[in-house]
């Protein structure tokens, strides 16, 4: 399965790189085959990276208790493969056919894998002959060393703070020509531990957080696929996890809305509940944003009771988001405690991952929070306080008519130009403002639209007092 060349003519096609020895990343190929010569070599004694039958799970080494297999430039145990795709590397052992995984535990044996979830990082060394530092996981070095029962190679925690020790550096050396029946192997091998690798860091960042409905339907649906595929590695459960995975990328790490859709908006912990217009007596407030369906039961209402509405939708005006509860058609408005309106105020959702989003209104920067023996405030911080600034949003399914979206439109417009009047009478006669002789003029504008007309048509009055 091998294409090595003799000694002699890799000394003539590196003219000038001691036994073709790689000086930089740049020169890594995806179609050659190469060894990893250990900084633990001698004048009288080389040292190198292997697979040994005697340890056929482990990555071992030459150096201590290791394997003492005397290299052969022509002996593939040595032999790896470096496969370089998106940007990281992956190394992979041509007799035993697996690649280098990982062991967090300091001073752990390696793995040789089958399918990599883990790549290789390959940092500069301190030193000119043994030029590369080898990392599993990105914190410990990759170290030859004599560790009891380790084969002869472990991650050293500690081995980055040393780029110079004798057992974390190695040279890179071109041996020869990878086949290309190994190459698709490995690229189809690569590809497959990409996917999962992925799809558990999905399943494990959203096993840790709440997330929405739609989300919890796709991460059930990868976590039951990927399972399957690691009790059964066949080639159709992987098309069934990359399936799954695929629409997880799609449905589940986001909810998306659009305008007059309807959705609910519950906090990230339980007992905080959801966000609600509330009649309840004693338990909510018409004028308050208030929980409900939390553990608070002193304070708050249940969210199946009567009188207790979950539903929002938001409405867009002029690129800004005005949030809105479906049942008293009421706007949200962030001055102190959150209450309802026919005034609202635009807000920002902000995605923090995993279905989770704040809302942040734009009046003043404040985020909704909830305390749970309260009502919603806004706190003026950057978000993520607590969890009381943290949601997720679940699609209802439904979204309100034309006519529905055109009355809570004309309600902002309707607030904009009661504050444009107001703001503009205010300083009539004073710098930046109107004469005072167009009072009239400006209490007789009926529409906002007509406003912005009205500034635009007047801009050189104002001018004028400037």
């Amino acid at each position: 399965m091998r294409k090595i060349t003799s000694l002699l003519m890799l000394l003539c096609v590196f003219v000038g790189t001691a036994w073709g020895q790689v000086a930089k990343l740049e020169d890594l190929s995806n179609d050659k085959v190469y060894v990893l010569k250990s900084g633990r070599s001698s004048n009288t004694q080389s040292h190198y990276l292997l697979y040994h039958t005697d340890a056929p799970s482990n990555l071992s080494s030459t150096y201590g208790s290791g394997h003492h297999l005397d290299y052969s430039n022509d002996t593939n145990n040595f032999h790896f493969a470096i496969y370089k795709h998106e940007g990281k590397y992956y190394f992979y052992n041509i007799a035993a056919g697996k690649f280098i995984g990982n062991n967090d535990n300091n001073n752990g044996a390696i793995p040789l894998v089958d399918v990599p979830t883990n790549s290789i990082e390959i940092r500069s060394s301190s030193n000119a002959t043994y030029n590369f530092v080898l990392s599993t996981n990105g914190t410990g070095a990759l170290n030859a060393a004599a560790t009891a029962g380790c084969h002869g190679v472990v991650n050293w925690t500690g081995g980055y703070s040393d780029l110079g020790d004798g057992g974390n550096i190695y040279q890179i050396i071109e041996v020869g020509d990878l086949e290309s029946e190994t190459k698709t192997i490995i690229e189809e091998k690569v590809n497959i531990g990409v996917v999962l690798s992925a799809a558990q860091a999905a399943v494990d960042g959203a096993s840790n957080t709440l997330v929405g409905a739609y989300t919890k339907a796709s991460v059930a649906l990868l976590t039951e696929k990927l399972n399957a595929y690691k009790e059964g590695d066949t080639q159709d459960n992987f098309n069934a996890l990359k399936q799954a995975y695929d629409d997880f990328l799609e449905n589940g790490e986001r909810v998306a809305l659009s305008e007059g859709e309807v959705f609910t908006v519950k906090c990230v912990e339980d007992s905080r509940g959801y966000m609600v217009y509330s009649t309840v007596e004693g338990k909510g407030s018409e004028t308050q944003v208030y929980l409900a369906g939390t553990s608070y039961t002193n304070y708050h209402a249940a969210i199946d009771a009567e009188g207790v509405y979950k539903e929002w939708a938001y409405v867009e005006v002029d690129g800004k988001k005005y949030i809105f509860n479906t049942e008293n058609k009421k706007f949200i408005t962030s001055d102190g405690v959150v209450q309802f309106s026919d005034m609202g105020h635009a807000f920002n959702f902000v995605d923090i991952g995993n279905a989770l989003w704040e809302i942040q209104f734009e009046a003043n920067n404040r985020y909704l929070s909830y305390s749970p023996g309260w009502g919603a405030d806004c706190v003026r911080t950057e978000g993520g306080i607590d969890n009381g600034c943290k949601f997720y949003i679940e699609k209802v399914d439904q979204s309100l008519g034309a006519d529905v979206l055109t009355s809570m439109e004309d309600k902002i417009n309707a607030g904009k130009l009661a504050t444009w009047k107001e703001s503009n009478l205010a300083v009539l006669g004073y710098v930046g403002g109107y004469p005072t002789s167009m009072q009239s003029a400006i209490e007789e504008v009926a529409t906002y639209s007509a406003a912005l007309a009205f500034d635009e048509e007047n801009v050189a009055e104002r001018k004028a007092l400037t």
